[in-house]
């Protein structure tokens, strides 16, 4: 077994067991998570905002990673109170952290 064979091995193990063994999430739709990830990663708030509304407009309920998205996109611009704001809205929706 050749080391590419044997790092995919472990790979398919990891994510196999992995995938049992703890809650995965399921990720938003394509277009909204493009739309999210970009506006965090560059900051843009409204835009964030609106993609999070769209998705309950359309009967899709943000989940952990779009509510993630969405704070990092304040943090990301450098409003705390406002990052604060959106992770209150995501634990009053029910969204928190295992403990």
């Amino acid at each position: 077994m050749n080391s590419c064979n044997r790092v995919c091995a472990r790979l398919h193990k990891y994510m196999h067991t992995k995938a049992h063994t703890h809650s995965i999430t399921p990720l938003p739709p394509a277009p909204y998570r493009r739309v999210l990830l970009n506006a965090a990663s560059r900051g843009l708030t409204e835009v964030a905002e609106d993609t999070v509304e769209q998705m309950r407009t359309a009967d899709l309920p943000p989940g952990p990673r779009a509510y993630h998205a969405l704070v990092f996109t304040y943090v990301r611009a450098n409003l705390a109170y406002e990052a604060l704001d959106a992770a209150a809205r995501a634990a009053n929706d029910g969204m928190c952290c295992r403990r």
